[in-house]
Formats: C-alpha cells, sequence, structure tokens
C-alpha cells in the first residue's frame, strides 16, 4: 500500500498577489488530497528540491524564508508520523485519502475539546431548549465520567480501557448497579458518536464495537388494575396535596401514561374536539390523546372558571420563569411522589423500592399488555418515536382506534 507525500504549489488557485497557496500533496490508492500548510508563494521562488520536499527561496516578497522552510518541513515530518502510527493500529488500509487529511486537520481540536466539555455544551443547548430533565441526565453522566477517571479525557484517549475503568469504577461502589452504570454508559455512547460526527471522524478504531453495555432486568413498577383501582378509591381531602397527587396520578393513567412534567405544561386551549393536544416534553413531538370521560371528570375540576392561557394543574405558575417553575415542579414531584407512597402503603402495597409518579405510565402499559391490545397502540399511547423503544412498532394507528384501545385499558370497573 503506497502512500505518497509531497510539499508542492497549488497551481490551482492563484491569489489576488499572484502567489499559489503551499500544500502538501497526499496520494493513497491514487486519489491525491492537498492539505493546507498556511503559507503562499510566488511560483518563482518555489523550489522542488527532492520527491518530498520543495523550498522557498528568499525573495524580497517573503520575509524569514528559512523559517518557513523548517516549519514546512516539521508539519511533513509530523503527517508521516500520523500516518506511521495509523499504519502501526492496523486502521490505514481502511482510511481513505480525505479520511487521513480530516483527521490529520482535526488532531488539534480533538485534543483541546474534551468528550466532558463536549457533554457540557450539549447540556447547555437541552437546557436553552427548556429540554432540563433530560439535560440533567447529560449533567449526571458527565460528572460520572469525571470521578471515575479523575480527570477530562479527550476523544482521542477513550478506549476500551477507559470504559472498562468507567465499568469497574462504578461497580465496585455498587455491586447491584449494572442499570445505573448502563444508563450513564449510553449518555456517554451518545456523545461520543455525536462528536465524531459533528467534527466528521471516520470510527476507524470505535470501543464500543468490542463492549456490550449490559442491563438487567428490572421487577415491574406496574401494579395490577385492581391496585389501581383501590388507588383510585382510596379517601382523600379535596384540595390537599395527597389529592392532588391522587388525582394527577390516575390522569396519567387515564392519558395512556402521559407524563407529569406534560400535565404540568398542560394549558386550557390545548384541550378541544374531545383531545388533548400538545408536543411532549422528553421527544420533543406533536401528540394528540383523546379525553376519555374518566379523565375529563378530572380535568373539569381544575379547569373551572381558567383561562384559555392559563395552566390546567396547580403545578406552574404563570407569573414564574420557566427556571423558576422547574424548580417549583422538582419541588412538588417529590412531594406528590410522597402522597403516593403513603396511599400505596394505606392500601397494603408494600414494595422493596419507592413508587414514583412514573409508574402510572408502566401500569398502563401494562395493563394493555395483559390485555392483549396491539403493540402498536401500545406504542402510540405512551409516544414512542423508536422501534427500540417498544420492541416492535409497526405502524401508526388513528386516533379512533386509540380511543377504543384505552377505554378497555382504563375500564377498571367493568
Amino acid at each position: 500500500m503506497q502512500i505518497s507525500l509531497k510539499i508542492t504549489l497549488d497551481k490551482r488557485k492563484k491569489r489576488k498577489d499572484g502567489s499559489f497557496p503551499i500544500v502538501i500533496r497526499l496520494i493513497k490508492d491514487r486519489i491525491p488530497v492537498y492539505i493546507p500548510t498556511g503559507y503562499s508563494v510566488h511560483k518563482e521562488y518555489f523550489v522542488e528540491v527532492d520527491d518530498e520536499m520543495g523550498v522557498i527561496l528568499k525573495n524580497e516578497h517573503t520575509k524569514n524564508a528559512g523559517r518557513i522552510n523548517q516549519e514546512l518541513k516539521d508539519l511533513l515530518d509530523e503527517l508521516s508520523e500520523f500516518i506511521n502510527k495509523h499504519r502501526d493500529d492496523g486502521l490505514l488500509p481502511r482510511m481513505r485519502s480525505t479520511a487521513i487529511k480530516q483527521e490529520f486537520l482535526n488532531r488539534n481540536k480533538r485534543a483541546e475539546i474534551t468528550l466532558n466539555a463536549f457533554m457540557r455544551e450539549k447540556e447547555k443547548l437541552l437546557r436553552k431548549a427548556n429540554r432540563h430533565g433530560y439535560a440533567d441526565l447529560w449533567k449526571y453522566a458527565e460528572s460520572f465520567l469525571i470521578r471515575a477517571l479523575k480527570k477530562e479525557v479527550t476523544f482521542d484517549e477513550f478506549n476500551l480501557k477507559t470504559i472498562l475503568k468507567l465499568e469497574t469504577h462504578h461497580l465496585s461502589q455498587n455491586p447491584d448497579g449494572i442499570n445505573g452504570l448502563s444508563a450513564y454508559l449510553r449518555l456517554i455512547r451518545t456523545a461520543y458518536y455525536d462528536y465524531a460526527k459533528e467534527n466528521n471522524i471516520e470510527l476507524y478504531r470505535n470501543p464500543w464495537d468490542k463492549y456490550t453495555i449490559r442491563k438487567k432486568r428490572t421487577r415491574k413498577r406496574a401494579t395490577s388494575g385492581e391496585i389501581i383501582r383501590m388507588f383510585r378509591d382510596y379517601e382523600t381531602v379535596p384540595g390537599t396535596m395527597k389529592h392532588d397527587a391522587q388525582q394527577f396520578y390516575m390522569l396519567s393513567f387515564y392519558l395512556a401514561g402521559m407524563n407529569l412534567i406534560d400535565l404540568a405544561n398542560l394549558q386550557v386551549k390545548q384541550i378541544y374536539d374531545g383531545k388533548i393536544h400538545y408536543t411532549r416534553t422528553k421527544v420533543d413531538e406533536e401528540l394528540t390523546i383523546p379525553v376519555p370521560p374518566q379523565a375529563q371528570a378530572i380535568l373539569d375540576k381544575y379547569i373551572s372558571g381558567k383561562k384559555p392561557d392559563d395552566f390546567v394543574l396547580p403545578i406552574f405558575d404563570k407569573k414564574k420563569s420557566t427556571e423558576e417553575n422547574l424548580k417549583l415542579y422538582k419541588s412538588r414531584r417529590s412531594t406528590y411522589n410522597k402522597h403516593i407512597n403513603e396511599i400505596f402503603k394505606a392500601i397494603g402495597v408494600v414494595s422493596d423500592k419507592r413508587i414514583t409518579f412514573y409508574s402510572a405510565r408502566h401500569s398502563w402499559a401494562t395493563r394493555a399488555n395483559e390485555l392483549n391490545k396491539p403493540i402498536t397502540a401500545i406504542s402510540q399511547g405512551l409516544g414512542h418515536t423508536s422501534i427500540k423503544t417498544t420492541q416492535i412498532y409497526l405502524d401508526e394507528l388513528g386516533d379512533n382506534v386509540l380511543d377504543e384501545v384505552n377505554r378497555d385499558i382504563i375500564d377498571l370497573d367493568g
């Protein structure tokens, strides 16, 4: 496999002052690319002295010709060393000349911008888009990365040994924490691939090809229809946060597992034609959910006397900023989860794990599966966008089909 390098002039690109750019011409598999050096010279002052070198003659247009010639030689040597390293690693046969050029030009940038910094930037962008829940996940994963390695890591430094070090660090502190490790590694893997994509890096040595992210099957958080019915019928005092927690939990269940953050964001004007029209926060996708009578009965109590732009539920405050409402949401979510646990405990449900509001979503999906409802209907109801999310996601159903399926699922007295 022949690769040739030569410092030469790029005579295709004459500049306004009559000079031509000085480039390194790289040829691999008979395909040439031209790597800029940052210098230019008039052609009468450029002399090719051997198979690889071309030098600038001292002239009135170019000062410090000797220094520039040395810098050109150093750059050529650096490129040769770069190529030899890839040859020693067994990567060169798979690399096109364009890929060698791109990686060489990006070498300094990749050394300066760490994977940690890239993840922090992702977190900032998500917060600007008000996707604070997802931004928090990126923050936690980046913090884990630096805790485990005790330093920031560049893209080129990240390899299979790095992944194994992350695994060892986490499991040494949490022997049963396979799923926690899985969550961290999936985000770090996403960051690795996004970094490569945004910097036009071809993954010739991808550490994730040699590592499988493990996941431990967890105990289902969903509860049976009978338990959900007992939860619904448990007596709470209207006007209290415990009553709100109970009502919001049931509202989520009735609305095919609608997330609490989306319920919090819901405005009166988004409910019309017997449906809720909203954008699911987690995936930023427009969804429409038919409103069954059980859900409408709860909504009516909270909507009464409100204007179209008002929030339906008393979670967010219209007078507060987005950041203030996010803090308010987190505080109230914690309180709701506390009351939900108290109600489940009162009706005799014993769990070794804390039950959260999110279990309403799992309850809806599990009951749908128990009633042998089509996986496509479950997927649409949950607002999934990926085949991997629901394992089988074949096609979308109309609102009328989803409405019929949901009526059967939430009929706890039938």
